[in-house]
């Protein structure tokens, strides 16, 4: 009877076997449709690799079957010591995740993002490493685009974030020195510090924070207050930023101080009024003194 009950039970272990292994050749083969999978032998030797990761790579299976892992890599990235350091951190049965730079078949570099698993035979030793990776190159270069993009214009205008209800979340530089603040000063205070009283209490205040909040963008020339009280005039536009679910999460300001010109401006718009006037005014006094002449030619005529 114990002889049964031992054989049950190896039959029950055999069976739920069977089953770890055919649930984890069903997840690699799952895997292995809409992953790129490499395989390497402890000591970097490319074992085994599937078509979208030879088509990632350029290369055919032939071509890197038996060659090190290595061949995959920029010259002066495998001469460091973390490239050791990775290998031997895999050896130990540690999973290594993360971001590098390779070199395709035609020697294109491209950034790959994955990790690497250690696979392990009964006794625990390392006997392969799983790479997991994805073709990341897109999504570099368009984030190092964006970044270039922010940078240049953090270099060149003023901004300024608030959250959707008005708090000022952070500013550049620019905007600093524009309006005369420090930092610590203006986090968390709401955008109602840069404008006057007047305008505070407006019908048009309480729309343009209404229309931001709807998601709307706004641009436009905008009075506003400095740290001294004074009045300056920046030609800005304000951005309302989503998240993922198209959720309002803050608003980007992007200004430029065009004080200078607006005033310049308004002078020119006076200058031109007072022209004006001086001009209507000297016209009139040149008609009066014509009907005068006028009058004073007729009564001579008919005398």
């Amino acid at each position: 009877m114990a002889i049964f009950g031992n054989t049950k039970r190896l039959r029950e272990q055999l069976a739920k076997s069977q089953h770890e292994i055919s649930n984890a050749n069903g997840v690699i083969a799952a895997l292995s449709q809409s992953m790129s999978l490499v395989e390497f032998s402890p000591d970097g030797l490319i074992i085994d690799a599937n078509q979208s990761y030879l088509d990632m790579m350029g290369y055919s299976k032939s071509e890197l079957l038996g060659k090190h892992h290595k061949i995959l890599c920029l010259q002066a990235d495998v001469t460091k010591p973390t490239y050791s350091e990775m290998w031997k951190r895999l050896n130990s049965g540690e999973t290594v995740k993360g971001m590098s730079l390779r070199l395709t078949k035609d020697q294109r570099e491209i950034y790959v993002g994955g990790t690497y698993i250690p696979v392990f035979d009964e006794s625990g030793k390392v006997i392969n490493v799983l790479k997991i990776a994805s073709d990341i190159t897109r999504r570099i270069r368009d984030n190092d685009e964006q970044n270039g993009t922010l940078q240049s214009v953090n270099r060149s205008m003023a901004v300024i974030e608030f959250t959707p209800s008005s708090e000022i979340i952070t500013a550049n530089q620019n905007f600093l020195t524009t309006v005369g603040y420090q930092l610590s000063e203006l986090a968390g205070k709401k955008h109602a510090i840069f404008c006057t009283p007047e305008y505070l209490h407006s019908r048009e205040y309480q729309d343009f924070w209404r229309q931001l909040n709807a998601g709307q963008f706004i641009s436009g020339k905008f009075e506003r207050v400095d740290r001294g009280g004074n009045s300056i005039w920046l030609e800005a536009s304000y951005n309302p930023i989503f998240d993922s679910q198209k959720r309002l999460i803050k608003i980007i300001e992007f200004a430029t101080d065009v004080t200078d010109s607006v005033i310049a401006a308004q002078k020119t718009n006076e200058m031109a009024y007072v022209s004006s006037k001086q001009t209507d005014d000297i016209s009139q006094r040149g008609n009066e003194i014509a009907q005068k002449a006028v009058v004073a030619m007729r009564t001579s005529a008919k005398a």
